[in-house]
């Protein structure tokens, strides 16, 4: 189940918790709740990735969603989050799109935010071309800047094309080249 990202944390909330660490605004904490909302939504987006049927090849990811309040994440973990949602990112073949992610021996409230940026807007762009694909597997025609995946005539995929209006007419089921 998709959990709603934490993408708006400012300085103040950093301040505020820094002020007073039981306050209900905990946004500028970075704690394992965090932790496991990024894991599972990169978990909910692998699985909405490769079930779609809109891409080819299959994303792998390596995810931890039990994290405790106990547990301390290391740099590795977190570049492993990291990783992840680069590798959800290169599924799509969609890199233009995304906020860089920084790779550092630090995490701070603007890193936190662009990791769970991306990952929503990874979701909200297979979501988009869920809802603009027909029956038979073919893109409405205007479809707000969507894309699909090229396929030259009988060879593997080549990547992912984006859609910007197409006015060209193609049918139902029907192979094309690029």
């Amino acid at each position: 189940m998709w959990i709603d990202p934490i993408y708006d944390r400012t300085q103040a909330d950093v301040d505020l918790i820094k002020l007073d660490p039981t306050n209900e605004n905990n946004k500028g904490a970075y704690n394992y709740t965090d932790l496991n909302r990024i894991e599972n939504n990169c978990e909910y987006v692998m699985n909405l990735l490769n079930n779609s049927g809109l891409f080819y090849i299959p994303v792998e990811i390596s995810v931890k969603t039990d994290w405790n309040v106990k547990d301390i994440p290391h740099i590795k973990d977190i570049n492993r989050i990291r990783n992840n949602i680069i590798t959800l990112m290169n599924g799509m073949k969609l890199g233009e799109e995304y906020e860089e992610i920084e790779f550092s021996n630090t995490m701070d409230y603007i890193k936190a935010n662009i990791l769970e940026k991306d990952l929503a807007l990874i979701k909200y762009i297979i979501d988009s071309c869920m809802r603009e694909l027909r029956k038979c597997n073919t893109f409405y025609c205007g479809a707000n800047g969507i894309g699909l995946y090229a396929k030259p005539d009988n060879q593997e995929p080549v990547g992912f094309v984006k859609i910007k209006r197409y006015a060209g007419l193609i049918y139902c089921g029907e192979e094309f080249s690029l």
